[in-house]
């Protein structure tokens, strides 16, 4: 069996959708088969999370959360606009995302030896391996991403399909979905390097210091600083802008949802005041409802967030997706501890 989209077809999608000229049918079209294309990833994306929660994770740290979601039609559509001369539909690795959340670094690295090591008939891209934590983005960003293309002798229609596994220390991920968060609450794209440079330098600096925390080296710029140079830098910093003023104006939510064992999959929405969590048991009509709430959002703008996930242990949701319940509280109790 042949994949069911052609690349041309999906880069096609991408390319009317960031088309200023097409028409509210050929958008409301393309959308339509871009959600159909993503859900696609449902499949191969749970395969690879099997074999992490199950046989890899476990082994390393049995604390260690592992998650899985789809990734937005927003941020697919954003990310296509805002790179718009280099990135193709079909080449964009992360529609399917796993992410891996561990207490160190040392455990990261054992894990990536682990992972590369398994016998899984998956292509590696080797060439899209990123490793954030030796080299962090100049934004601050740090984990390792993984790159596998879909293979297999049963299921031949998902072949080519790219899944992307992110590893990050729990220190690492604090600090990715502050990011999140802040730039959800105040609308911002701090996420993609955009917004204010009030709140983007905020960031850079936070991660150099934890980056030192773990003994880690910080983007370039940071490098040459010490540790107690980069406290004093940030404590000014965050004195002179109010940020904490600034992230105590962000209310924490709080949900309730069940956590039966029959429980696969979690469909988050979150506004600015409000957060609801849908369980559902079946893949099918979890895509489904999906795609209706997110119809619903898109319409809002940017004030409503959406986002089908799974996680390995349901306790743990708000570990794993903190920036959904607007919860920087952890993030800012490990800086507290590292100003002091």
């Amino acid at each position: 069996m042949t994949p069911l989209f052609s690349k041309n077809r999906i880069n096609r999608i991408g390319e009317i959708l960031t088309d200023a000229q097409a028409s509210s049918a050929e958008r409301d079209e393309a959308l339509a088969l871009l959600s159909e294309w993503r859900s696609l990833h449902w499949y191969p994306l749970s395969q690879f999370y099997m074999m992490l929660s199950r046989n890899h994770v476990p082994k390393i740290e049995p604390t260690g959360i592992v998650a899985q979601r789809l990734k937005r039609l927003p941020t697919i559509i954003d990310k296509l606009k805002n790179r718009q001369q280099t990135m193709k539909l079909a080449r964009m690795q992360d529609i399917g995302g796993l992410r891996v959340i561990l207490s160190s670094v040392t455990k990261i690295r054992r894990l990536e030896e682990r992972i590369g090591q398994s016998r899984w008939k998956h292509q590696q891209r080797l060439n899209n391996r990123r490793d954030y934590i030796t080299e962090p983005r100049s934004s601050g960003y740090r984990g390792i991403h993984l790159v596998y293309e879909y293979q297999s002798a049963t299921k031949p229609e998902y072949d080519g399909l790219l899944i992307e596994i992110q590893l990050r220390t729990r220190l690492q991920h604090l600090w990715a979905t502050a990011v999140e968060t802040v730039g959800f609450f105040y609308q911002e794209s701090l996420k993609s390097s955009l917004g204010s440079d009030m709140w983007l330098d905020f960031f850079r600096l936070a991660s150099a210091l934890f980056a030192l925390e773990e003994k880690q080296r910080p983007a370039t710029e940071f490098q040459n600083e010490s540790k107690e140079a980069l406290s004093m830098r940030l404590r000014e910093y965050m004195e002179r802008n109010s940020i904490l003023d600034l992230f105590r104006a962000i209310p924490l939510l709080s949900a309730k949802f069940s956590t039966n064992k029959g429980v696969k999959y979690l469909l988050l929405r979150t506004d600015s005041k409000t957060v609801s969590v849908i369980p559902f048991e079946k893949e099918i009509e979890a895509n489904a409802v999906y795609g209706e709430l997110e119809q619903s959002a898109n319409s809002m703008g940017g004030i409503v967030q959406v986002a089908l996930v799974s996680v390995n242990n349901l306790k743990k949701l708000s570990w794993a997706y903190p920036n959904f319940l607007l919860n920087t509280s952890d993030f800012l109790k490990h800086l507290d501890k590292m100003l002091r």
